[in-house]
């Protein structure tokens, strides 16, 4: 259970900083990929 606990508190925290990071990147990346 425990094991299961930081995999899943460390998925939590990569999509969080993975949606943080892109926000203010998005239009670049937009732009970027158009």
């Amino acid at each position: 259970m425990l094991t299961f606990c930081v995999i899943f508190a460390l998925l939590i925290i990569s999509l969080a900083l993975s949606t943080t990071i892109r926000q203010p990147q998005r239009e670049g990346v937009s732009e970027a990929s158009a």
